[in-house]
């Protein structure tokens, strides 16, 4: 079940959330004051793996994207969508937004340890 959520985390701090309920598979951005959580212009929620948020932030926009790349040994198929939903959401970014992005790609760079 795909589970989207906006959750207070105490201390002025959100989850801005996109995956398998609280306990499971997603991805999240924090947004931890006021100030900048009445910021948030839009929020993207794609899959479990895949999210942006974009928010003004002192006159400049902001793009924010969280992602979890597939694990090492997924098929093709799944990489390959996988790639290509981050680039449709790169795609998204405004042109004179910056861009941020948080990621773990699950070994994917640096695979030749010898």
């Amino acid at each position: 079940m795909h589970d989207s959520a906006v959750k207070p985390l105490g201390l002025g701090s959100r989850v801005y959330y996109s995956g398998e309920g609280l306990a499971r598979n997603g991805v999240g951005i924090v947004v931890r004051e006021e100030r900048f959580q009445k910021r948030v212009r839009d929020i993207i929620r794609i899959s479990d793996r895949l999210m942006a948020i974009s928010l003004q932030c002192n006159g400049r926009a902001v793009f924010i994207i969280s992602v979890y790349v597939p694990q090492q040994g997924c098929d093709s198929e799944e990489n390959s969508a996988f790639r290509q939903q981050l680039q449709d959401l790169l795609d998204k970014a405004g042109q004179h937004e910056l861009v941020l992005i948080m990621y773990d790609f699950n070994a994917h760079i640096w695979t030749d340890r010898t």
